[in-house]
């Protein structure tokens, strides 16, 4: 009996000592949020607490939405110059690696140069690359002849893509292309026993940290990946591209109405706006902002089903307790079993509309990488820039993010705050004052986001061709292992 009692006062007291935490927590995140919200003039204060009660009042979650995908930046793919376009990007790779090569000390032994009986192929008329295998068990760009493999802007239009597999077609390539994954060790040997040493083989991996050590022996001259210093990477998962000036553009002035504002209201945000800036301030730039502070969540929104890297989920632990963050999947099982329940009500599968509604409805985005792999910058930050969300991520270094030409104010990396609760601190402040907010979507004036896969594979394979038709080399990977899971 006496047994008994003294479980179940244990019991009582866990559960009192859960309830006390959780509210300190929560308590805490408001303490913070409100400190960030009393430091505005109280002119300010009066403004966004008025307007906020009103458009709960006045928009529901479904209206909130509508007005977000409204004002969303609308870029015509087809009125852009990508001819420009790609130049540049290959030019920045280039400055890129050159500069990494000056200030970096990375060791060259990964690949070897063969110059013996070599015949660059740069001076053929037509260029064939073969899709030797399969990319995760699927034709990649053999389903059908309607396919776009190759950029319509690309400067070369001489690359051919080939598609026969079986080993009694097998021909021999400028360059074949093998994924990763799909490489079966008896079929390569078909392909080796036709390779002529002018051919060029093309390893394709797209994913960081994998064991690729037994591959060296078939003694790959290029690759196709994420890192930068691949043979081929750009577009590997996002571009950001710049936009040439719009001769159309509209300014603010004193007389314009703001959206979904009074007449008073807009004369007051007109006032404090151009108190905080001095120059000419785009109108539909301006008028997205306003509309995304005003209907977003004020949270941190995060996907997450890859549940082995434990770095990030730690960091989500401590992060939440001053912020507020809706975290889905079932790795949220590592948080408690309310929050798993929780998390299990609300599922969205990866690219459904329910996905893509929750990302245009929260300020920010946990875009924490699975693997801290140099160059690593996966889909997850794209979409979230995409969707009109700040990134706060984890994962390669600041300046790999930067490398890729991303604005240092288009995202947060976790590495700039020395803990969860500094950089709690900051998302409130951000949350809190729009004239902080907007700092981080000024540079949509004049830049733009891709991260489709329809748009991004055409780029890649352009950038193939262009390096098979450039190339005067002949190279191949001693350590194809050591050089992928560099700095991992």
């Amino acid at each position: 009996m006496y047994f008994a009692t003294g479980k179940i006062v244990i019991i009582l007291l866990t559960i009192q000592l859960f309830t006390f935490y959780q509210y300190k927590y929560k308590n805490e995140a408001y303490r913070i949020k409100k400190k960030h919200f009393k430091q505005l003039p109280r002119a300010e204060q009066i403004f966004w607490t008025t307007l906020t009660k009103n458009d709960y009042k006045e928009f529901d979650k479904n209206e909130r939405l509508k007005l977000i995908l409204k004002h969303k930046q609308n870029i015509k793919n087809h009125l852009l110059n990508w001819s420009k376009i790609l130049y540049d990007s290959f030019r920045h790779k280039l400055v890129t690696l050159k500069e990494r090569d000056r200030t970096i000390n990375i060791p060259k032994q990964y690949k070897y140069e063969e110059k013996k009986n070599y015949k660059p192929i740069n001076n053929k008329r037509q260029i064939t690359i073969l899709e030797a295998t399969t990319v995760f068990d699927q034709p990649k760009f053999c389903i059908n002849e309607e396919q776009v493999i190759f950029h319509p802007a690309c400067p070369f239009n001489n690359c051919i893509w080939k598609c026969s597999r079986e080993s009694t077609t097998i021909t021999q390539s400028d360059a074949s292309i093998f994924h990763y994954s799909d490489i079966n060790p008896e079929r390569i040997q078909t392909f080796l026993e036709k390779r002529s040493i002018n051919e060029i083989y093309i390893l394709w991996i797209d994913e960081a940290h994998k064991d690729v050590h037994h591959l060296d022996e078939y003694k790959f001259n290029w690759t196709l990946s994420f890192r930068q210093d691949s043979e081929v990477s750009i577009a590997t998962y996002g571009l950001i591209i710049k936009l040439e000036k719009n001769k159309n553009r509209q300014y603010l002035n004193d007389k314009t109405m703001i959206p979904y504002l009074s007449d008073k209201q807009s004369k007051f945000f007109l006032n404090r706006l151009h108190n905080y800036s001095s120059i000419p301030i785009d109108k539909e730039l301006e008028f997205r902002i306003l509309i995304n502070y005003r209907f977003r969540e004020k949270q941190a929104l995060w996907f997450v089903s890859n549940c082995d890297p434990k770095k990030r989920l730690e960091y989500y632990d401590h992060l939440k307790k001053y912020f507020t963050i809706d975290a889905r999947g079932l790795c949220i099982a590592e948080s408690g079993t309310n929050e798993k329940e929780d998390s299990l009500t609300k599922q969205c599968g990866k690219s459904e509309q329910c996905e893509k509604d929750q990302m245009h409805l929260s300020m920010f985005y946990l875009a924490f990488e699975s693997q801290s792999c140099t160059d690593y910058i996966t889909e997850k930050f794209w979409r979230a820039l995409h969707h009109g969300m700040i990134p706060i991520v984890m994962g390669p270094t600041k300046q790999q993010y930067l490398d890729l030409n991303i604005p240092s104010t288009a995202f947060i990396h976790v590495d700039d705050y020395s803990s969860p609760e500094q950089l709690a601190n900051r998302l409130h402040a951000i949350s809190q004052n729009y004239f902080e907010y907007r700092k981080y979507f000024l540079w949509q004036v004049q830049y733009a986001i891709f991260y489709e896969t329809e748009d991004l594979e055409p780029l890649r394979m352009c950038e193939l061709c262009i390096k098979l038709n450039l190339n005067t080399k002949h190279r191949y990977y001693e350590n194809l292992n050591d050089w992928h899971n560099q700095e991992c």
